[in-house]
């Protein structure tokens, strides 16, 4: 469980750090001058990747929607309508740069968690949105339904998700870490985005929308 986690480091990123501590400590002990360097640039890139950092999210938490994941807004497009009804997509693209972890976009009742295993494949494939591995989920609170979908990219690392079906959650808490891939946020036609393309947004605290 990540959710009450203060440490500066993911305890889930504890076994990459070592693994590339090791080798670090493996190229200076062979004189691999240039390998060491690298060793170091994947050791520092890994402390960031898991990086634990604290959030502070908006005091008037009821009504808006903060980001889930750490990363910059690909798009923001008002979807045909479906079985009556009209949503806003947010889509946003996060990196091996950006903070990992991944966090509730308000305070609601997990409705429905589905996490299905597949490939790692670029964004720039075709069948990434269809073949990735990816985590849905649905939170609802008085009415307001926001589905979240969490599809992997290429990454060594599997989307962790800690919540189950009929967990209650509060806006900003950690439920689990994506090293690098899309989230997808479906919002209802009645909320006011907040948002444009090209943003920077930070998992927690960036304010997506205000639901109605």
């Amino acid at each position: 469980m990540i959710y009450n986690e203060t440490s500066l480091i993911l305890k889930t990123g504890y076994k990459c750090v070592a693994l590339s501590a090791g080798l670090v400590l493996l190229m200076v002990l062979l004189d691999g001058d240039i390998f060491a360097l690298l060793a170091m640039f994947l050791f520092l890139m890994t402390l960031w990747a898991y990086r634990n950092p604290e959030r502070v999210p908006p005091r008037n938490e009821e009504k808006t929607l903060v980001s889930v994941a750490d990363g910059r807004i690909k798009s923001v497009t008002l979807l045909p309508s479906t079985e009556g009804k009209e949503r806003f997509e947010i889509v946003i693209k996060s990196s091996c740069l950006d903070a990992s972890i991944l966090r509730a976009p308000f305070s609601a009742r997990v409705q429905a968690v589905h996490n299905y295993s597949g490939a790692r494949l670029s964004a720039s494939s075709p069948l990434a949105s269809k073949l990735n591995a990816q985590s849905h989920l649905v939170f609802t609170c008085e009415g307001a339904e926001v589905e979240v979908v969490h599809t992997l990219q290429i990454t060594p690392k599997a989307i962790m998700n800690d919540l189950n079906r009929d967990a209650h959650v509060v806006q900003g808490m950690r439920y689990g870490v994506m090293l690098k891939g899309e989230t997808s946020i479906y919002l209802p036609k009645t909320a006011r985005v907040a948002v444009n393309r090209g943003d920077k947004v930070r998992a927690g605290e960036t304010i997506l929308g205000l639901l109605a």
